[in-house]
């Protein structure tokens, strides 16, 4: 099993489960800023750098040289190498 840091949040019940979020019936409310869950991926990632080292025209397949983020078979979007846009 790989190393991970604690994604349980304090309870044993459900991965990444909250457990307590406050305290008992004073003050009886949640303190501003708790962390609490949220929506975890679906981000857009940016790789800069990497290489290509073939395009073949007839198979529609361009090679890079270099981890591309997402899932197999999925979109990306390539663009031109430049400065800061």
């Amino acid at each position: 099993m790989p190393c991970r840091p604690n994604q349980t949040h304090g309870t044993h019940e459900a991965f990444r489960g909250p457990g307590s979020i406050g305290n008992a019936s004073s003050p009886a409310r949640v303190w501003p800023g708790k962390r609490m869950p949220g929506r975890m991926g679906c981000d857009n990632k940016t790789v800069k750098n990497l290489r290509v080292i073939k395009i073949d025209i007839e198979k529609r397949i361009m090679v890079v040289k270099g981890a591309v983020p997402g899932a197999t078979g999925g979109l990306i979007k390539i663009r031109k190498a430049g400065g800061e846009r």
